[in-house]
Parts: structure tokens; sequence; C-alpha cells
């Protein structure tokens, strides 16, 4: 099966996503990226929600389905290596994570690409908590996508589903490595027909 990343962008130019909005476990619309500590926790939790779920997108500018874009002065907050070091800090393995700014209509619409997970299901590696010292994030955690919403894990069923994704990983990766080997210098066998049996 194609990763869903690269499914959601054989829709065709990103701008289709903003002209067809409904939300997918692998595709999630967002007013803004709150920089307070639960706007930070709840953009971890995304993320590695979609990465456990195979991988996706979060689109920012998007309110109750309309397109209000992100103001200019906001955008830093989209900066990818700002967003690469919030994930790295918070989250085990890390996450693929690329970010894209869309324009549209005068307006700037972040898209931030999330990789579907490797070997290992992402997990919250640290605690985190609010300036009031509420967690916020508990170490060990794992998120997954059910029904477009970001839920934590807590029954076997969901422990199973993100186990099955790591093992549908694996099996990929090696037979990316068992496919090119088993296809070379391998002669083909046909038979001579002048040859009797």
């Amino acid at each position: 099966a194609a990763n869903p990343v690269d499914s959601i962008f054989q829709i065709g130019d990103p701008v289709n996503l903003l002209t067809r909005i409904e939300e997918r476990d692998e595709l999630d619309y967002k007013e803004e990226l709150n920089d307070t500590h639960k706007g930070k926790a709840d953009f971890l939790k995304d993320c590695s929600a979609i990465a456990n779920n195979g991988g996706g997108v979060l689109v920012f500018g998007v309110r109750d389905r309309d397109l209000v874009g992100v103001k200019e002065q906001e955008l830093q907050h989209y900066d990818p290596s700002r967003l690469h070091d919030r994930v790295k800090a918070h989250l085990s393995p890390i996450p693929r994570i690329t970010t894209e700014i869309v324009r549209q209509d005068g307006k700037q619409f972040p898209f931030v690409k999330i990789a579907g997970i490797g070997n290992a299901p992402i997990l919250i590696a640290k605690n985190f908590h609010d300036e009031k010292n509420n967690q916020l994030l508990r170490e060990g955690q794992i998120y997954i996508r059910q029904n477009t919403k970001t839920i934590l894990v807590h029954t076997e069923a969901q422990i199973r589903h993100v186990l099955e994704r790591v093992i549908i990983h694996e099996v990929r990766d090696r037979l990316s490595v068992i496919r090119p080997i088993l296809s070379e210098g391998h002669p083909t066998h046909e038979r001579d027909p002048t040859v009797e049996m």
C-alpha cells in the first residue's frame, strides 16, 4: 500500500486540499499553531498520532472549513528547524517532518507533512507541563488518529493497530532489500525448442 502522505498529494497540487476540506485520519485541518504550552502539546500529539497511523499532513489556516490563512507575522511558528527541534525534544523515535507554505488568494497555509512510523511506534519521550505545572504530556504515551480525532492509545485493539503499522513498515523495508537481489543476476530458464525432453 502507498504511503498516505503520497496518496494525499496524488490528488494533485496541495491547493486541492484547500478546496476539498475533508478531514481524514491522515489529514487534519487546524486554524493555527498555537505557541502556548497547550498548543505545543497538541501539535506533538497530532504529529505522533499521524506518524503512528502511517503518515499524513497537518494543514494550518483553516477554521471551521473557512480558509482564513495564517498571518505573515505568525509564519515564524512554522519554521522547519523550530518545529523539528520541538519534535526532537519530545518524541521518540523522531518522526520525519517537512513544511511547505502554500499560497492561495493572498493567504498563507502552512502544511506540515509527517512521515509514517518506522521500526517502532512514536512515543512521548518526556513529561511536559504548562506554566502552572499541569501535566500535558506523559512520558511513554502513544497517540493515534481514529475517526479523524487524535486520541491516546488505551485499548488492546489500539495497541494492536500501532504494532501492525510497525510490522507493515518492517516487511516493506525487508522487501525493498530482497527484491533487487532476486531480480538481478538470475538467468531466465527458457526451454530450447531444438532440444527434445
